[in-house]
């Protein structure tokens, strides 16, 4: 199995606090996948750290957040996953969700990573 032209699409997104951020992301594969076989990881870094923080997880057709309080704010296309879009939602966003993020897929065991992360700003939202 091979996954290809996994990507983030740019380097950096910049959102306003309140809304809702989407980070796209996609993959490709040659065969399409069975959902039930795929798994897959959005976390980041936030701005000032240097601990990656894990935020959601997908496994098979279970989603498991990594903070009771992040339910309902990151979301993935959970019946779209398999098909090679691994975009993320983050809503609300908020000022403290500015950092690097990072996704990862596994597969069968065999993980796959975007050739490179995204950098996310939220700024304040000017009333």
């Amino acid at each position: 199995l091979k996954v290809e032209k996994f990507t983030l699409f740019k380097p950096k997104l910049i959102f306003k606090a309140n809304t809702m951020g989407l980070i796209p992301c996609k993959f490709h594969t040659r065969r399409p996948l069975n959902p039930l076989i795929v798994e897959l990881e959005w976390g980041f870094i936030p701005v000032g750290e240097d601990k990656y923080k894990p935020l959601i997880h997908l496994y098979g057709d279970h989603i498991r957040l990594a903070l009771h309080e992040y339910k309902d704010k990151y979301q993935v296309f959970k019946s779209l996953v398999a098909k090679g879009n691994c975009s993320l939602v983050i809503n609300p966003t908020d000022i403290k969700d500015s950092g690097i993020y990072q996704v990862k897929l596994k597969i069968k065991e065999k993980v796959f990573t975007p050739p490179s992360s995204i950098k996310i700003t939220i700024v304040k939202h000017e009333k």
